[in-house]
């Protein structure tokens, strides 16, 4: 898979650049789509109305659903806090029961993370950076139900992997164990953590980890560009990118 061959939608907020913008999910005939998550709750000042984010966001699960094997939907906190009550964020439509049983009847197109690897490089897209600190303070607090405490894992596949099977533990047997791991937020998000969680975790957290290239958005930027660092690239600016041009 070529890196042109691969298209990165950050967050969207009910906004319709994904199909509207340029480029867009269908500017070619894309191999990889990555949705970076948070769907829902726009932002004041954008006058997306209720009706027009929901409708945007179901457009985007059957988009998932035509092309099941080529596009990845991720989740970020603007979409967990519709499932959990232990992640929360604001804007949140309180009054909007359809969104929770959209990811209820939907849980099994989403993920927490995902993996590819290009030139040897591992390439992590999750909504927020992976943080060591977040990994350390995991390790520390949390405990296995049959094995004591548990290490979580440093590999990024297996990390992915993990999460990711986390999540679908929850669908199917009800286990909440992610959304202890994943509502970790430092004090540059308001909150009292060590380090913040790949759904909440700030741009100013981020940092290189060894054979990773982070994409990653959530942090929202002021130009319609994209802010690069050692290792990781935050892409929250309202547009979508092939792969190529952020690495």
């Amino acid at each position: 898979m070529k890196t042109d061959e691969i298209l990165v939608v950050p967050d969207v907020h009910g906004r319709r650049f994904w199909k509207d913008g340029s480029p867009n999910v269908y500017t070619k005939d894309y191999k990889l789509i990555v949705f970076l998550g948070d769907y829902l709750d726009p932002y004041y000042n954008e006058n997306i109305n209720f009706t027009d984010c929901l409708r945007n966001f179901k457009e985007i699960i059957q988009f998932k659903k035509e092309n099941i094997d080529r596009v990845v939907l991720l989740l970020g906190n603007h979409d967990l806090h519709y499932v959990t009550h232990i992640i929360q964020s604001g804007r949140k439509y309180e009054r909007a029961p359809e969104v929770p049983e959209l990811f209820r009847n939907n849980w099994a197109l989403f993920k927490v993370m995902y993996t590819i690897s290009i030139f040897n490089q591992d390439i992590v897209f999750s909504h927020a950076p992976i943080i060591k600190k977040w990994i350390e303070c995991c390790n520390i607090t949390l405990e296995d139900i049959s094995q004591g405490k548990y290490m979580l894992p440093t590999g990024v596949c297996e990390l992915a992997n993990f999460l990711n099977n986390l999540w679908i533990e929850y669908n199917t047997v009800g286990n909440p164990r992610l959304f202890g791991l994943l509502s970790y937020c430092s004090w540059y998000r308001g909150g009292y953590d060590g380090a913040g969680s790949p759904v909440w975790a700030d741009v100013r957290e981020a940092h290189n980890i060894d054979g990773w290239y982070q994409v990653f958005g959530h942090t929202q930027l002021v130009t319609d560009n994209y802010l690069k660092g050692n290792g990781w690239v935050n892409t929250d600016c309202r547009r979508c990118f092939t792969l190529n041009e952020i690495l």
